[in-house]
């Protein structure tokens, strides 16, 4: 997978799952009352249309609303902490580059170094595709986890008014899914990543260790 095509990816599957929510709103009923229309060919066509409309847009306002790093900015720092631990531990020792411990390094400037690499080296870029897939997964499950929450509670505070029970039950599944995705899957995926990462990195500070350390020594300037 491509970067460019993980960032369009990012914005395609918000909107559907944004999509999903508002359909799975209407009453089961009116659900097959539609359906029996969408049977039709000019209605497929119809709603093909209008689905392609809607899921770039509420995918474009679910971006701009940064709704994402609710959940994403603890993982991506996480994540982040590891590649910068990884990159300078085999210079623990190196009196040269004991000034990458201080506190006052700044991650994003490890990260161009690290970067460089990747976009320099086949395998690694083979690997980031790898990265790229597991991104999509996670990011995936977090906009669901995200989306999921506030349909859950919209639902719940609709049956409230209409005592439709279609919709508590809604509500409540879709909570259960969501406490599943954050305690189980997303905890897995974010292991794979690491994982997935920490071979790149593995590969740049063995088979580019000189060219890495002439890199972090540029730091101190």
């Amino acid at each position: 997978m491509k970067l460019s095509t993980l960032k369009r990816l990012r914005i395609i599957v918000p909107g559907i799952l944004i999509l999903i929510g508002f359909f799975l709103f209407i009453d089961f009923n009116q659900i097959n009352y539609c359906f029996q229309y969408l049977l039709k060919e000019y209605w497929q066509v119809l709603y093909i249309v209008f689905s392609a409309i809607l899921v770039p847009a509420f995918g474009s306002i679910y971006k701009v609303l940064n709704l994402r790093n609710i959940l994403f900015k603890r993982i991506v720092l996480d994540i982040d902490e590891n590649i910068k631990d990884k990159l300078i531990s085999p210079f623990a020792n190196d009196d040269e580059l004991r000034f990458l411990f201080s506190p006052e390094i700044e991650y994003t400037s490890l990260k161009s170094i690290f970067y460089q690499f990747v976009d320099n080296d086949k395998t690694l870029k083979v690997k980031a595709e790898l990265i790229y897939h597991n991104g999509l997964f996670l990011t995936s499950f977090l906009d669901f986890s995200i989306i999921g929450f506030f349909f859950s509670v919209f639902y719940f505070a609709y049956y409230f008014l209409n005592q439709n029970i279609n919709l508590l039950i809604k509500s409540n599944i879709l909570f259960i899914v969501i406490l599943i995705i954050n305690w189980f899957v997303i905890p897995k995926i974010v292991v794979d990543h690491k994982k997935l990462s920490n071979e790149q990195l593995e590969i740049i500070t063995t088979s580019h260790h000189d060219e890495l350390k002439n890199k972090l020594k540029q730091l101190k300037s």
